[in-house]
């Protein structure tokens, strides 16, 4: 299977954690969607990653829908729930994410063209989810909740870093401190 990713994105990051978790091999294709690669585009006519191209030639995009399928072949570890509570931190942690890619996506227009509302609502949507993870309580299972919101974070802290949130949210930024060391969160930081 190809797993066409970025670095940077940390929806192609849930996928390739949820790949090692589960010890599934992927050959990893580096790919900016921006560039509108044909290689990407034969796979995904939307041109989005992480898309996963299978075997067969099937492709899936979507990290959620990646996710699932990569459950559904090594069934353990279990890192997909039904529970609400891991469904809502999981929905949570995806919102955190969107918003960060909005706010970026933002801020790199000229500064003329930004709409100075727009960040600002985004912003205030990030530290809100921090504020509601800073009272949630993990159980020891890595699940998908633990591996979205892991992700975001370390979105978090690559474009934003003057953010603060480890001096505001300690005892989240003690939670991610203790996963940083896990092989497959350590392996996948995002370098650019």
């Amino acid at each position: 299977m190809k797993l066409y990713y970025s670095d940077a994105s940390p929806y192609a990051r849930k996928v390739r954690i949820v790949a090692m978790e589960k010890n599934i091999p992927l050959e990893l294709i580096v790919t900016a969607a921006s560039d509108d690669p044909p290689a990407l585009h034969k796979a995904n006519a939307i041109g989005k990653v992480p898309t996963l191209e299978l075997d067969d030639g099937t492709a899936l995009g979507e990290s959620g829908h990646i996710c699932t399928y990569l459950e559904s072949i090594v069934k353990k570890p279990k890192v997909l729930s039904n529970k609400p509570v891991i469904l809502r931190r999981d929905a949570l942690a995806i919102g955190m994410m969107d918003a960060l890619i909005r706010y970026v996506l933002e801020i790199r227009r000229p500064e003329d063209k930004q709409h100075q509302p727009w960040i600002d609502r985004q912003h205030r949507a990030i530290s809100r989810a921090l504020d509601v993870f800073e009272k949630e309580k993990f159980a020891k299972a890595f699940t998908i909740d633990q591996i979205t919101l892991i992700t975001a974070l370390g979105y978090l802290d690559l474009r934003m870093p003057n953010f603060g949130w480890r001096k505001t949210h300690r005892r989240l930024a003690r939670w991610a401190e203790k996963l940083a060391d896990r092989p497959s969160v350590k392996e996948t930081i995002p370098q650019t």
